[in-house]
């Protein structure tokens, strides 16, 4: 994991093996009265037991959105709970 703090964080996540298969990349910056948040994405190796079947990698795709959808509420909040300036 890599942070600058106040505007950028990466870390990886690993797969099943475990092995490194995705990096993600979250940058933050002042937008009018509010934060921007942007998120990046790398594949770095293929997971090798995505699933076999169109409805295993559709329950993955669900997952992930799920996380990402969970990872911003969780940033939202921290951001919330601190003061500008």
């Amino acid at each position: 994991m890599t942070t600058e703090p106040g505007s950028e964080f990466t870390y990886t996540v690993l797969g099943s093996v475990p092995v490194p298969i995705v990096r993600l990349h979250w940058t933050f910056s002042s937008y009018g009265s509010g934060t921007l948040v942007a998120q990046t994405w790398q594949l770095i190796a293929a997971d090798p037991v995505p699933g076999s079947t169109d409805r295993d990698l559709d329950d993955l795709r669900y997952a992930t959105i799920a996380s990402v959808e969970a990872t911003l509420v969780s940033l939202a909040s921290w951001i919330a709970d601190r003061p500008a300036g």
